[in-house]
């Protein structure tokens, strides 16, 4: 049986905050020990010239990765953080995004905006979004949110799979 995550987006911004999802996202990996997920590490960067640090970065994370045996592949796009992320979402054959918010509140949400809200808005494939500061837990128990529409009601069989 083919996993329903298989392809998993992780946008990472090179901040250790934006790293803590991979902890998250594990279960989930690991669910199908025969045909784990594979994780795409993707950064988006905003100008034509990309910085020297940017794929030891992420190349140091992928192989961290695959020192446990994990599927990585790491990708790097220039544009805006949401869109690329939704363009590469849709062409990348992806299945679940995986994100952590900075956990911006207030004025600073307003005036620098959030790029998980945006991918949030417009995603064509399920989101899972991890606060940052969180210590993963086991996901012994799910709560899914719904407000009695029928489609609020089609994410329940992403989260059954999830939930086995």
């Amino acid at each position: 049986m083919t996993p329903k995550f298989r392809r998993i987006l992780i946008p990472l911004d090179g901040s250790a905050r934006g790293e803590e999802v991979i902890a998250t996202v594990m279960p989930i990996v690991r669910s199908q020990p025969k045909e784990p997920s594979e994780l795409v590490l993707l950064q988006v960067l905003d100008g034509p010239d990309i910085p020297a640090s940017v794929r030891p970065y992420l190349q140091s994370v992928c192989s961290a990765l695959r020192g446990q045996g994990i599927e990585a592949e790491l990708r790097i796009r220039i544009g805006q953080p949401a869109e690329q992320i939704l363009s590469y979402a849709d062409m990348g054959a992806i299945d679940l995004v995986a994100r952590s918010t900075h956990g911006r509140t207030g004025l600073d949400r307003v005036l620098m905006g959030s790029v998980t809200e945006e991918v949030l808005r417009h995603a064509e494939v399920p989101l899972l979004i991890c606060r940052p500061g969180i210590t993963p837990k086991p996901w012994d128990r799910i709560v899914v949110a719904l407000d009695g529409s029928d489609r609020s009601e089609q994410v329940l069989t992403d989260a059954v799979t999830v939930a086995r």
